[in-house]
């Protein structure tokens, strides 16, 4: 696994997490402790979110967690990243979500950013890009050589 991606999963693990509200069809979070994808002036343009099209699959979930919870049936963004290896466990849900419903407002995703496939093991890779018709299972293969 990717050693930015590990790192920030095992911070996690030791942190505390923030709730965010939920309801709103677009559930965000913003602003570290207020839950909401809003400055004073406005929506925050950069705050992550995961959109109504969300079908609880859980990958989001297994490849950020701390950072995604399933909230009320479907995954939320708990708070936004703190740090690089945060921001590249939301890079890896976003990738490998079926629906593509994790984004930031009025972005597309950047394809410089995709970490897949990422080396789980010595030849192992995790594909990523999951299908909305295996109910977002995970794949992975088996490499002649080990992954870069």
């Amino acid at each position: 696994m990717d050693d930015g991606i590990q790192d920030g999963m095992d911070e996690e693990r030791e942190g505390s997490r923030v709730s965010a509200p939920a309801g709103e069809r677009r559930r965000r979070a913003g602003a570290e402790g207020s839950g909401h994808g809003q400055e004073a002036g406005g929506p925050d343009r950069s705050a992550w979110y995961v959109d109504s099209r969300c079908t609880n699959c859980d990958v989001a979930r297994q490849l950020a967690p701390g950072l995604i919870r399933e909230h009320a049936g479907r995954s939320e963004i708990v708070r936004q990243p703190r740090n690089t290896a945060e921001a590249r466990q939301l890079h890896a849900a976003a990738f490998g979500c079926p629906p593509r419903s994790i984004r930031r407002p009025g972005q597309r995703l950047d394809p410089a950013a995709d970490p897949f496939p990422w080396a789980l093991d010595d030849g192992v890779l995790l594909c990523g890009h999951n299908s909305p018709h295996t109910a977002g299972a995970n794949s992975s293969c088996c490499a002649d050589r080990p992954a870069p």
